[in-house]
């Protein structure tokens, strides 16, 4: 097939003779898919010039030093015999060397793709409303509910060298301990009022302000020798539950540890009223030490015999009586909730330890919160990046309908909100969430971001090449991972609600063990909802130095009363409370929208559940965090590869098309991986496709 290649200098063009280039056969013109994505084009090696080309160059240089231009063009004639303009690029004279009779110099990638590959990983900043606009129809975050928790500890007695406290109760502390406030966590606050402590008198641990349903974890232990009253826990004046019940203080029968409890038996026989007493009385619960493990009596019923046995525990062990439970019970405003120890006299009292932690809901005022529509963002960053094509976002599905951006600043509601972003982000993201890439279509000049099932469809055009010859098949090793990633860095909360995000990421195995290549297919973008609730939180705060000041959320709203508000149609069952968001954006979420690239390794492939750095608990529509995965009949593309010559440069305007070739018995079907063909000798063109469908001959 014929072509040409035009030097043009200023308004001068130049066929280059085959003189005029010292590598021909060195240069190659590539045509080549970037990963699983869309095609760019570039030559692959430095050009030589000699001879006119050599002189018209260096001219151009001497004149204009570093602003000369040149250009080089590709033209391949086509059917009519007539000569098309297949690629153009400028050449770089920052690079340019030359000797006496070579001038070498390398060609500038100024093609979209070349733009974008050079400023991908820039970070661009925009002022929400002024460089960027925002969604006209507003967000309305309606919040979600956050646990509260209060955590307080009887602290009254004196202390002991074990951490225990030691006391005794009167009456006329009005049935009250001191009870002391340990910790707390209010993210919304509002809810209660926490007294610092419960001190005498009409002491209490705290007030409710709202009507709230409570849940009580709480774990008492007391001392068996010295004992304690009964402690219940009242609300206002009516008791809610006995936490723990009164234990009489009872004291070892001997009070030195003895060397064997054939020792014990003969000091009682050694007592006439010790062993009379032993002979006719129940000792039943009577205990000693011996070499540091509590024997205690049992008293058998109806023949009244009494028996040492070895309870195998220490004395620390044995003489601490724990109670612990959960209760749930609800208040009203105005209620006071206090522990109460129930007793009418004097009682001595050792407290081991004591913990209870109370914890209710609560949850904040709506607000609304500015956001940027994806497309939007898009455009602006191409504008940015200086590619003045048009951006199409193909929405078959409506997956990407009615999904919001929130940058950080907007959500905490920073005047002059700015989010920072690049073009990389933004693919990384919709790759990992939606399963879409991008791809220049330069006949239109449009980028579009589609889902790669649909680049690699089976409806696309076929082109049937009839004289390929040298085939050789391989395997894409690329493809063929042991491991996925999928999901959302981890974000640290201070608060016991961390525990129950579940957007973070988790890690599936595939059962390929020949490599230990890993996906990782991650988010930079964040949607986690307690993350974005605690930006919420910190509103009207005057500082702006936060670390999560620079993160981007998202969300997906759905239409309601002149707002988007976010959509809980996903059914998230095991968190802490109802009214999560994001259920639709969950690593399993993100498995699913790449299944078909993940399939490429396996027509059906089992990813068995390895971790996950998120509550691995949480179900969303039935499908847990922790279940394995079943991809099947969805593989897009096979892991197969074949490679091949043809002799014909007649290049099919649309690269994602499917090449149709015969090899023996066998009829290959695939997309293109790469083109590419020697300036010297563009008869001969090298395919390599990625096989989509082997079939025989019929």
């Amino acid at each position: 097939m014929l072509t040409k290649y035009i030097l043009q200098i200023g308004s001068e063009e130049y066929e280059l003779s085959k003189d005029d280039l010292k590598n021909w056969s060195e240069v190659k013109c590539v045509y080549k898919r970037a990963e699983y994505g869309g095609i760019v084009r570039s030559f692959t090696s430095k050009f030589d010039f000699v001879n006119k080309a050599y002189r018209m160059l260096l001219s151009e240089f001497d004149k204009k030093g570093f602003n000369a231009k040149a250009t080089l063009s590709l033209y391949i004639i086509d059917n009519n015999w007539n000569y098309n303009l297949e690629y153009s690029c400028d050449l770089d004279f920052a690079s340019m060397t030359y000797t006496e009779h070579v001038l070498s110099i390398n060609a500038i990638d100024d093609s979209v793709e070349g733009i974008i590959k050079a400023n991908r990983s820039t970070k661009y900043e925009f002022i929400v409303g002024e460089d960027i606009p925002i969604n006209q129809t507003k967000f309305l975050y309606d919040r979600i509910k956050l646990l509260e928790t209060a955590t307080y500890a009887i602290s009254e007695g004196e202390s002991e060298s074990d951490g225990s406290l030691l006391g005794e109760y009167t009456p006329d502390k009005n049935y009250r301990l001191y009870v002391g406030l340990t910790n707390s966590e209010l993210s919304i606050g509002g809810g209660t009022y926490l007294n610092d402590s419960q001190a005498n008198g009409d002491g209490y641990m705290f007030s409710s302000m709202k009507s709230l349903e409570i849940t009580l974890e709480y774990s008492i232990s007391v001392a068996l020798e010295v004992g304690c009253a009964a402690l219940v826990l009242m609300l206002n004046d009516i008791p809610i539950k006995e936490l723990h019940r009164a234990v009489n203080g009872k004291s070892p029968f001997l009070g030195f540890d003895q060397p064997s409890i054939d020792a014990v038996k003969n000091y009682i026989e050694s007592d006439y009223d010790l062993k009379h007493r032993w002979a006719t009385e129940s000792w039943d619960g009577v205990w000693v030490t011996v070499k540091g493990i509590v024997w205690v009596v049992e008293t058998v019923p109806m023949v009244n015999t009494n028996q040492w046995v070895s309870t195998g525990k220490t004395r620390e062990e044995y003489c601490t009586k724990e109670e612990h439970d959960t209760i749930t019970f609800k208040t009203r405003p105005g209620d006071k909730v206090w522990l109460k120890y129930d007793s009418d006299k004097n009682s001595a009292y050792k407290i081991i330890n004591s913990s209870l932690k109370f914890s209710w809901e609560s949850k904040g005022m709506p607000v609304v919160i500015d956001s940027i529509n994806p497309g939007v963002l898009l455009e602006h960053l191409l504008v940015k990046m200086g590619v003045n094509y048009d951006s199409i976002i193909l929405d078959p599905t409506g997956a990407i309908q009615d999904t919001l951006i929130l940058p950080a600043e907007c959500i905490r509601a920073i005047p002059g909100a700015k989010i920072q972003v690049s073009f990389k982000d933004f693919c990384d993201w919709f790759e990992t969430v939606f399963g879409y890439i991008y791809v220049i279509n330069e006949e239109y000049g449009i980028i579009e971001f589609k889902h790669r099932a649909e680049l690699f469809s089976t409806e696309a055009e076929i082109i049937e090449l009839n004289d390929a010859v040298g085939f050789e098949y391989s395997s894409d090793q690329s493809v063929i991972y042991s491991s996925i990633v999928a999901g959302y860095d981890k974000k640290d909360y201070d608060s016991v609600n961390g525990r129950d995000e579940f957007n973070f990421n988790s890690t599936y195995t595939t059962g390929y063990n020949v490599t230990e290549k890993k996906l990782e297919l991650k988010s930079p973008f964040r949607a986690d909802s307690y993350g974005l609730e605690f930006l919420v939180t910190k509103r009207n705060q005057e500082t702006t130095d936060n670390s999560g000041d620079k993160d981007i959320f998202f969300v997906k709203g759905v239409r309601d009363g002149g707002y988007l508000k976010p959509n809980r149609v996903p059914v998230i069952q095991n968190s802490i409370t109802s009214t999560l968001i994001n259920g639709e954006f969950s690593p399993m979420h993100c498995i699913g929208a790449n299944r078909e690239y993940i399939s490429i390794m396996a027509p059906s492939l089992v990813l068995n559940f390895a971790s996950t750095e998120g509550n691995g608990s949480i179900v969303i529509d039935g499908i847990g965090m922790s279940d394995d995965l079943w991809l099947e009949d969805c593989e897009m593309l096979t892991a197969g590869q074949l490679k091949f010559t043809s002799g014909e440069l007649n290049l099919p305007k649309d690269m994602n098309c499917l090449i149709r070739v015969k090899s023996n018995d066998y009829i290959y079907e695939g997309f293109i991986r790469q083109i590419s063909f020697a300036l010297e000798r563009p008869e001969a063109v090298e395919y390599t496709i990625m096989i989509k469908t082997k079939t025989p001959c019929s």
